[in-house]
């Protein structure tokens, strides 16, 4: 599907967010990464697809890596779910969140 709609809109990347199952992206003519949810606790998901694209976008502008970005998004993305109503995540809690699946 993600081939299908390269061809209708000019774009060198396409990201889909797929709720409970996580985010599919793609760069135009290259492998699609499909990444997880990283969480099963959903509070409210009033804002889970703002938060995914907003932080997704700005590390995909920094580092043109999809794979990156999306698990980025969907880590930040993850945490909103955790919060009731549109709030900001916290920033402490993404970095200690990041750093622990960075461990694993």
């Amino acid at each position: 599907i993600l081939d299908e709609l390269f061809s209708l809109i000019e774009a060198n990347y396409i990201s889909v967010t797929i709720g409970a199952e996580g985010s599919i992206t793609k760069e135009k003519n290259k492998k699609t990464h499909y990444n997880p949810a990283f969480t099963n606790v959903i509070v409210d998901t009033i804002s889970a697809g703002d938060t995914y694209f907003a932080t997704s976008a700005m590390i995909l502008l920094l580092t043109k890596s999809t794979e990156l970005s999306s698990f980025i998004g969907n880590l930040s993305g993850a945490l909103a779910v955790g919060l009731l109503g549109c709030k900001p995540i916290d920033k402490n809690l993404f970095i200690d969140s990041l750093n622990s699946y960075l461990k694993i």
